[in-house]
C-alpha cells in the first residue's frame, strides 16, 4: 500500500522512509510468483484443449497484460484455477 504524506502541498508524494521501495519489491515478487504459477497451468490446459502449448503461454501473458493495463482489482482471477 502506498503511503501519502500528510502535508497538503505534498499530498501526491510518497513518504521518504523507504516504504515505497518495500511496496515496489513486494509488487515485483507478487508478479513473478503469479507468472511462474500460470506457466504449468496454461500448459496443462493446452494439452486438454488439444492446441499448441505456445498458444496457452501467449494467452496467459495476454491476460496478465490486459489486467495490468486496465487496472484490474487485486481479487480478479485471471486463470482457470478460479
Amino acid at each position: 500500500r502506498l503511503v501519502a504524506s500528510s502535508s497538503s502541498s505534498e499530498s501526491s508524494s510518497l513518504s521518504a522512509d523507504g516504504k515505497e521501495t518495500n511496496v515496489l519489491l513486494s509488487q515485483i515478487l507478487a508478479g513473478v510468483t503469479v507468472s511462474l504459477a500460470m506457466v504449468p497451468e496454461s500448459l496443462s490446459f493446452t494439452f486438454v484443449a488439444g492446441v499448441s502449448p505456445i498458444v496457452g503461454l501467449h494467452a496467459a501473458g495476454l491476460m496478465g497484460l490486459t489486467c495490468a493495463i486496465f487496472n484490474a482489482q487485486p481479487g480478479v482471477i485471471s486463470g482457470a484455477a478460479g
